[in-house]
């Protein structure tokens, strides 16, 4: 079975690394404790933000389209993409190509077109997140430590790569998003196209899935926000 497929070949791979979309935000829980019990970086697109607590030590964040992050996807040896579209997005916000997966690609889509999209995999599973991340995590059992260079570590070099990396302009308006969520954390953002989003969806992490919401996923449609807005508000 496909699943026993996937659960052999991460058990097996050295550097793991999980990208994961908005179709997976109700597979949270199963998937931070796979990623935990992998000890592998997570990559969130812009609707999944909010999967793994912010200052999880395995996540990457929503950077997929900067060079220092698609050296790490590089260097992953077993790719796990979960609910997610790898749509450019996501994955190439310039639209100038360049993001690629060198290692063994697995898919997890509910829709069986999108787990052949875009990047063509190993293994496709055809199935929910939620179950397919629950049902992963009964297949690998108890696993040895990974190498001491990969899983935290790594993110950990990234991150400080990226920060160093960020100008005056970038760290106010990430400044901002953090005291706006820390002055109100059960607030939800929705944004327009604006500067202010544009840097959230690279630098910002909420804690919790669904407070993170912008037309940037759509191609940048304006007046999304107010709208949207309202949506949430109803629930």
């Amino acid at each position: 079975a496909a699943i026993e497929q996937m659960g052999q070949r991460l058990a097996q791979a050295k550097r793991p690394l999980i990208l994961a979309g908005g179709g997976a935000i109700d597979a949270a829980p199963a998937l931070q404790q796979l990623a935990e019990r992998l000890g592998a970086p997570v990559a969130l697109t812009i609707n999944a933000k909010g999967m793994l607590p912010a200052a999880h030590p395995l996540l990457i964040g929503s950077t997929q389209s900067l060079v220092a992050t698609r050296a790490l996807v590089a260097e992953a040896d077993v790719v796990l993409a979960i609910g997610t579209e790898l749509a450019e997005t996501d994955y190439d916000i310039t639209f100038a190509g360049g993001f690629e997966i060198p290692g063994v690609l697995l898919r997890i889509d509910i829709d069986p077109d999108q787990t052949v999209r875009n990047y063509a995999p190993a293994l496709a599973l055809v199935a929910d997140a939620r179950v397919a991340a629950e049902a992963l995590l009964a297949e690998l059992g108890v696993l040895p430590a990974r190498g001491a260079e990969w899983g935290a570590a790594r993110v950990s070099r990234l991150q400080a790569q990226l920060a160093s990396d960020w100008d005056a302009p970038t760290r106010a308006q990430t400044h901002f998003l953090q005291t706006l969520f820390d002055v109100l954390p059960d607030a939800v953002c929705v944004g327009d196209s604006t500067q202010p989003v544009y840097t959230g969806n690279l630098t910002f992490n909420p804690d919790q899935p669904r407070r993170w919401f912008n037309s940037s996923t759509g191609y940048g449609t304006l007046g999304y926000a107010l709208p949207a807005a309202v949506g949430a508000w109803l629930g």
